[in-house]
């Protein structure tokens, strides 16, 4: 019995070690990670003709007032799905604060919390890294998420005056860097 699950216990750590090297070591393996600041190169605007027209969404803002993107429409708008758990989440608010300084006619940052908590824990999160220039805005049961099919946080979209998504991004940008402050520029000369 003992040689029985000392032979199944090495079987199970051989098979674990093999998938890992085949996974990271073996020539062809899964390549590194992009860096924070590496955007995969085929990030660019979709064509107006190719762009569809954004589900409709509901979120809150602090009050507990409900807000939506049709009363937005004529800007362009960074809506950005994050949380206060979520590193990659953490490291852009500050690019997507600069951002909102620096486009403040036309151009509208929505981020959309998902912290189940709501307005205080973000409110304390902004106080934490000074962003004065973002309205709280909360989707806390992630229906507005559910809407656009998100699939991880953070997820970005850039939606142009006509209310169409424009660029879909998943994962960490630096928001105020070249080529997204291009494509805001491009999109609020459409």
């Amino acid at each position: 019995m003992n040689r029985l699950v000392f032979i199944l216990g090495a079987s199970s750590v051989a098979a674990i070690a093999l998938g890992l090297w085949l996974v990271f070591l073996a020539p062809g393996g899964a390549p590194p990670s992009p860096s924070y600041t590496e955007p995969p190169r085929s990030e660019s605007l979709a064509a107006p003709a190719q762009r569809a027209p954004i589900r409709p969404m509901t979120f809150t803002d602090s009050a507990g007032d409900a807000q939506t993107l049709e009363s937005r429409r004529g800007k362009v708008l960074l809506v950005n799905f994050w949380a206060t758990w979520c590193a990659p989440c953490i490291a852009e608010m500050p690019a997507l604060s600069t951002l909102q300084k620096r486009f403040p006619e036309g151009f509208e940052v929505l981020a959309l919390s998902q912290d189940r908590e709501g307005a205080p824990v973000v409110r304390k999160f902004y106080d934490g890294i000074g962003i004065e220039n973002l309205p709280i805005l909360l989707d806390t049961k992630g229906e507005a998420g559910r809407a656009i099919g998100g699939r991880g946080l953070p997820t970005t979209l850039l939606i142009d005056r006509q209310g169409r998504e424009a660029l879909r991004v998943e994962g960490g940008r630096e928001w105020d860097q070249a080529p997204y402050i291009g494509m805001i520029e491009a999109l609020l000369a459409e």
